[in-house]
């Protein structure tokens, strides 16, 4: 898909839904170039008031990169592993006898693909789970295949599976800590702008103090699983560490004050802020005039509040606690309360904070085509991606706000 396609198709969903080209003030997408020439040839005069957004879900998920990086092996096993079931109904359901006759649930296989957010993880813990029987079942597997004849090698090397497995364990001891830091706000009923800096924080905190002691790994003692090999030990124990230091410093180069480094969105995700009271009050100690002006030049449409108007918003921070407790979450209910006595304020702050950071519900969208459609997806019109689209998008489920504080706990 080239930049010309994707504007072609934005410049349809956009009349499609008769939506005023001087109102869109974003453009989201990942970091593909496709999509940064869509905009920069295609669509910067069409939507002159927006700016170029790049998904801050990918780049924060490209942490799953220095793990798969940093850890060859077990990369090489779920690859082969996909490899070995995704093109073939015939296999999966021959391994799902495999396990019901050993009185085993057949779960089907766990995959992981490249773009989809935790599927590595995810793969990991399910290959840990069955590692044993699959050894048992690929040693049963007649094929010349080339993944089931690596898959055989790499199983029957003792050094090699034992490493893999071990490494499996200390991703899954990780696994369900991680998915917690790694989901995003899935909800389109609560804004989450303001809290997306938050969460980056406590993920990168996360990295930074995670172990990789021996006691971390109590399924199996050291001492039984490494009693002839220590050397591979270490070697498993280093690559971790590695994924895990190489992880920590991605998410610190988002926020990071050198601009190579910093994420396009992070000015904007630190200005925001402003419109979470229990955020702002936070800061309020060493909060000055200069740190207000310098955030409202990130944010979108401030040129209507006037000066009185954040001086009083600043002043009942500091003077009426009760109205901005940290458990404040919802701050799209909190803002319309507050449009009385900032209507100005309030208007402006209702439209920050429900800027998109993320276009996780588009590929998403895509997913859902691709599930449902398989290979007919190719045939889609524009119209008939637009109408799938804007389904996917309004049937969401509108969850409560357990989302946003799964999302910043």
């Amino acid at each position: 898909m080239d930049g010309k396609y994707i504007a072609r198709l934005m410049k349809y969903v956009m009349g499609f839904y008769e939506l005023d080209a001087q109102s869109c003030i974003e453009f989201v997408c990942d970091g593909h170039s496709a999509n940064r020439r869509a905009f920069n040839q295609y669509l910067r005069t069409r939507i002159p008031n927006a700016t170029y957004m790049t998904c801050f879900a990918h780049m924060w998920n490209n942490v799953h990169k220095d793990f798969i990086d940093s850890m060859p092996q077990i990369n090489k096993f779920l690859s082969l592993a996909k490899m070995l079931f995704a093109n073939s109904d015939q296999r999966v359901l021959a391994w799902q006898l495999f396990l019901e006759d050993r009185g085993i649930f057949k779960a089907r296989p766990v995959f992981y693909v490249a773009s989809r957010w935790s599927t590595w993880l995810k793969s990991g813990q399910y290959w840990l789970r069955y590692f044993d029987h699959f050894s048992e079942f690929i040693d049963e597997v007649d094929s010349a295949a080339q993944c089931i004849s690596e898959l055989k090698v790499l199983l029957r090397d003792y050094r090699q599976s034992v490493l893999v497995k071990f490494q499996l364990i200390l991703l899954a001891i990780l696994a369900i800590p991680l998915e917690s830091k790694l989901a995003k706000c899935e909800s389109s009923s609560l804004p989450a702008a303001p809290f997306v800096l938050q969460a980056v924080s406590k993920m990168q905190e996360f990295f930074s103090q995670a172990k990789v002691d021996c006691q971390d790994s109590k399924s199996i003692p050291e001492s039984e699983l490494f009693r002839d090999i220590p050397t591979n030990f270490d070697d498993a124990r280093s690559e971790f560490r590695a994924a895990l230091s190489k992880a920590s410093k991605r998410l610190s180069n988002l926020i990071a004050n050198e601009p190579s480094l910093r994420h396009p969105g992070a000015s904007f995700l630190e200005a925001v802020q402003i419109f979470s009271p229990a955020a702002l009050r936070s800061k309020r100690s060493n909060l000055s005039h200069q740190d207000i002006e310098r955030w409202k030049g990130h944010l979108k449409c401030v040129k209507d509040v006037t000066a009185e108007e954040w001086a009083d918003y600043i002043r009942m921070i500091k003077d009426f606690p009760e109205l901005h407790r940290p458990e404040i979450v919802d701050l799209d209910d909190y803002w319309k309360k507050m449009a009385e006595d900032f209507p100005n304020l309030s208007r402006i702050a209702l439209l920050n904070i429900w800027l998109t950071v993320n276009s996780v519900e588009v590929e998403r969208g895509f997913s859902y085509m691709h599930t449902f459609l398989g290979s007919r997806r190719g045939s889609l019109t524009e119209k008939n991606i637009a109408c799938l689209m804007s389904f996917c998008f309004n049937v969401r489920e509108r969850s409560s706000n357990d989302v946003i504080r799964r999302f910043i706990s």
